[in-house]
């Protein structure tokens, strides 16, 4: 669909308006419901509230997981659109590819490793994480190389993926103190951020979607083909090691996060490219506002099914995601 200037202005202000409008009723809604007003109190003047509950609610628990699960479904988003830029393939995902298995595996190794040696020296938790993303993420580029069509990439991904996940369920059987906890870790959520995640996270997902932002017209040339994109004088290899690292380093700090969650970075920027066109400069922007969007509607609906209880948010969007990607598989017909 090709949309004017004013028409893409005019979606990109309504779906921040949007954007807006979920992430405050994420802040409103839980298994305890807040009126607007106090919330609006809370956030702005907590001074004037004699509930200190509800400023507990607000500032400390909701607030913080509402920002972490934009940031999140912005940076998946975006590097789903980076994925599938790089492989040009739009079933390339992180989560199918099982590139978030992989910074999950170097994560969860950690994350053990700390708590059977506590006097070990690691890396910090999103480091670990970027490295797995990175490295599988090689595997996965080295394993289909140029028969990038889609049988080659899910194939790769099913068996990069199926490693990591044995491997993960290898370590939860050294560490069974630690399982409960590192489960449901590994299907993602939001429960345990707080303002220190979004220290980290915040700038991470700038410095990744930025990274992307600047490679826009080169990935528009880059989905034609290789031979398209250095005969309009790209320089092709310099450009997939700069997708790669960026992919990668986005990949990476959304698992250590949030942990798993996947088909954000298909469904999103699928959704995307049906309304604003191919144009990454268009494309990659609305993708991460509606990834945005998206993860913080999940994260809403997870923990208001069974109040008090909590659902993982990697099992909703597993949930939704696996019946879309089949339905690409069928009408797509990937060879």
């Amino acid at each position: 669909m090709n949309l004017s200037r004013f028409q893409t202005t005019l979606l990109f202000v309504g779906s921040v308006a949007l954007l807006l409008a979920v992430a405050w009723a994420g802040i409103a809604m839980g298994s305890v419901r807040l009126p607007l007003r106090e919330v609006a109190i809370a956030l702005l003047h907590p001074s004037l509230i004699s509930s200190d509950q509800a400023v507990t609610i607000v500032r400390t628990l909701r607030l913080p997981r509402v920002l972490a699960a934009a940031l999140c479904g912005a940076g998946l988003a975006a590097a789903g659109v980076g994925a599938q830029a790089l492989l040009r393939n739009p079933l390339a995902d992180p989560y199918t590819m099982g590139v978030s298995s992989g910074a999950a595996l170097f994560a969860v190794a950690g994350l053990l490793a700390t708590f059977l040696i506590p006097a070990i020296s690691l890396p910090p938790l999103p480091v670990l994480a970027m490295t797995g993303a990175a490295l599988t993420f090689a595997a996965i580029y080295v394993l289909v190389g140029a028969q990038s069509g889609g049988i080659y990439l899910l194939l790769a991904g099913v068996v990069v993926g199926s490693f990591c996940s044995a491997f993960i369920a290898l370590l939860e059987l050294a560490a069974q103190r630690a399982t409960q906890e590192l489960l449901f870790w590994l299907m993602g959520g939001f429960s345990t951020v707080s303002w220190q995640t979004l220290v980290w996270l915040a700038p991470l997902l700038v410095w990744g979607g930025g990274w992307l932002a600047y490679l826009s017209d080169e990935m528009d040339l880059l989905i034609q083909g290789e031979e398209a994109a250095h005969s309009a004088g790209v320089r092709v290899r310099s450009v997939q090691w700069q997708l790669f690292g960026a992919v990668s380093l986005l990949v990476g700090a959304m698992v250590a996060a949030s942990g798993m969650i996947g088909f954000v970075g298909l469904i999103v920027p699928h959704a995307a490219r049906l309304i604003v066109g191919g144009s990454h400069r268009r494309l990659l922007p609305m993708a991460a506002l509606w990834g945005a969007t998206f993860l913080v509607l999940i994260d809403l609906v997870a923990r208001s099914i069974l109040p008090p209880a909590e659902l993982p948010v990697g099992a909703i969007t597993a949930f939704l995601g696996a019946p879309f990607f089949l339905y690409l598989l069928r009408h797509r017909r990937v060879s």
